[in-house]
């Protein structure tokens, strides 16, 4: 009964192949067309999964550059402004300068 029933799936599956086979060469269009939309989802998924690490990698580099610019700034100010304004006068220069007279 066992070997009976391997039979019938094998004649079927083969059937089924040889049915499918008869349409791609009745309809090789159509097989291209399947077969390009395939390739364009086989081809674009990988960049769809990467984007979102590529928007956080820019962003993570935008904010380390952007905070490199700040100190840059802070420091030229410090050397060249406040460093000035102490030479020439007794004004003390303060972060806390909403609490110093």
């Amino acid at each position: 009964m066992s070997q009976d029933n391997n039979d019938t799936l094998l004649s079927s599956v083969k059937n089924s192949l040889r049915t499918c086979f008869q349409y791609c060469l009745n309809k090789p269009v159509v097989v291209l067309i399947l077969f390009l939309v395939l390739a364009l989802i086989v081809s674009i998924y990988p960049l769809y999964r990467i984007t979102p690490a590529l928007f956080e990698s820019a962003a993570v580099e935008d904010a380390t550059l952007f905070s490199k610019a700040i100190r840059e700034f802070r420091t030229l100010y410090t050397s060249e402004v406040v460093a000035r304004v102490k030479k020439y006068s007794d004004m003390k220069v303060t972060h806390e300068y909403e609490h110093t007279p």
